[in-house]
């Protein structure tokens, strides 16, 4: 029985890092969000193709302090769709925050990863959530059955 996963820690205490030790010999598909030369990117497992996230653009999704491109965005929510094609044992997505709390960011792409595992069950799903926000994660894609891990 696959499971969905929730990779759960305080912000900025290492949740990426930590996961990419766990999928490093993995057979996962999605993305990941390192922070590379202290600019929050996007990374496709699958392929290792990266973009910058953050950008300086007035035309970008602000959200606290960070100012993130909607070109970048959409792009990752391409490769979210992508990798729900692929034969993979986990799909990662991180991260599922604020923005997806009121449909923005990587939604609806979240709720078509949480309804493809539902309805299929081919894959583990992993999704990096801020502590914080676990409890509004939880209701918001009705995760009930989930497990919160928050040491890999």
């Amino acid at each position: 029985m696959k499971k969905i996963i929730l990779f759960s820690g305080p912000i900025h205490s290492g949740k990426t890092t930590r996961l990419q030790n766990f999928i490093a010999d993995k057979n996962c598909d999605g993305i990941i969000a390192p922070i590379i030369e202290g600019k929050r990117c996007i990374q496709r497992i699958k392929t290792g193709e990266t973009k910058l996230l953050e950008t300086k653009s007035v035309d970008a999704i602000v959200i606290g302090k960070y100012r993130f491109s909607k070109e970048v965005m959409d792009w990752a929510k391409q490769q979210i769709k992508e990798s729900l094609q692929s034969e993979v044992d986990y799909i990662v997505i991180d991260e599922v925050g604020k923005l997806e709390m009121v449909d923005q960011g990587y939604e609806p792409m979240v709720s078509i990863a949480v309804d493809k595992f539902k309805k299929d069950n081919l894959f583990d799903l992993v999704l990096v959530v801020r502590e914080s926000l676990d409890d509004e994660v939880i209701a918001k894609y009705g995760l009930s059955e989930c497990i919160i891990e928050t040491k890999f």
